[in-house]
This record gives structure tokens, C-alpha cells and sequence, in this order.
């Protein structure tokens, strides 16, 4: 579930969504670093400027601790309601060019225990045990952001089509150490 300062807004999907077929493994915006187990709430509370978390925070992590995903309102489990409020939040961060923070508790930020991915359960234990807790950032998608994160846009993505249902608005989640993250307001 996403919230903002503890009001929910909407149930989410987290996918790995689509990468450019050039670079994304340099800018990290594919296969990156996930947390264990996402929270069972997205409670954002702080906003930061989206340039400096794009161009910044995570330009500047470690292309294996880091990871780009895209977040939609959970077929069958969100109302229309729920995504108004959705596309309202995004509409609200974007016009003011802010990206949502949620930064992590350090249970969530911990690689896959033994025995569960075997070689990628290692590789995550090392950039754990390098780079500690995660933070994630709530970006509405747009052409310079996308550009800048080596993800797809064609600016008729904003919303994703769900079958024969109307558009879904959708959130872009960058995944990063909290070490490189800033305070928010």
C-alpha cells in the first residue's frame, strides 16, 4: 500500500518494468538491487528535489546498488478512487518537482537468506553488507527523467494499460543505499 504521511492512496504492483536496450546495465535501471521483502506500506513522509535524486543520488550509487521500478495500482485490489488519488500524488510531485522518500527499515534492506538464489543471494549480501540500508524514491515518469535513468519513455507510458481497462497512472521507484540519501521536507 502506498501513503502519503500515513493516509493511504492506493494499493501498489512493483515490477521491474521495461529497460533500454543500451546502458541500462551501466545506469543500473534493470536487474539493480532490490530490497528483501518490500514493506507492507509505502508510507511517504519527506520530498526531496527530483533532479538532485536522479542526477545525484542515484548517478552517483554503485550501478549494483541500485535499481529502478515501476509501481501501478494492484489490478482487482485498487478502486477508481484509488487511482485518482494516485494520479493526484504523482500530478502533485511532479508539479513540483519532488520525488517521494521512503527510506527503509534495515530488515527490509537485507539480501535473500541462505540457500534462496544461491550466487545472487551472495552478490546482495556483499552490496548489503557494503552499502547498508535502502531508501526508495517515488518519481513520476517523464521524458528528462526517464532519459536521465536509461529507462523507456515515450510520453504515452505515464499511464499503463491494463487490458481492456481505462489507463493506470504509474510511480517510478529508485531503489538506493540511504547512505547517499538526503533529508527531505
Amino acid at each position: 500500500v502506498l501513503a502519503k504521511s500515513g493516509a493511504p492512496v492506493c494499493s501498489m504492483v512493483c515490477w521491474e518494468g521495461p529497460s533500454a536496450s543500451t546502458g541500462s546495465e551501466a545506469r543500473g535501471a534493470g536487474g539493480g538491487f532490490d530490497p528483501r521483502a518490500w514493506p507492507r506500506t509505502l508510507d511517504v513522509r519527506m520530498r526531496v528535489d527530483v533532479h538532485y535524486v536522479v542526477n545525484t543520488v542515484f548517478a552517483s550509487a554503485a550501478p549494483d546498488a541500485r535499481a529502478v521500478r515501476w509501481l501501478h495500482p494492484m489490478p482487482g485490489a485498487s478502486t477508481p478512487e484509488d487511482e485518482a488519488r494516485l494520479a493526484e500524488f504523482a500530478a502533485y510531485l511532479a508539479g513540483k518537482s519532488r520525488a517521494g522518500v521512503i527510506k527503509l527499515d534495515p530488515s527490509h534492506s537485507q539480501p535473500p537468506s541462505e540457500g534462496q538464489g544461491g550466487a545472487a543471494a551472495a552478490a546482495a549480501a556483499a552490496v548489503t553488507a557494503r552499502c547498508g540500508p535502502l531508501a526508495l524514491y517515488l518519481v513520476p515518469p517523464s521524458s528528462p527523467v526517464c532519459g536521465a535513468l536509461g529507462v523507456p519513455w515515450d510520453g504515452q507510458q505515464q499511464q499503463l494499460r491494463q487490458g481492456g481497462r481505462s489507463a493506470l497512472p504509474l510511480l517510478l521507484a529508485l531503489v538506493v543505499p540511504q547512505q547517499a540519501a538526503p533529508m527531505g521536507s
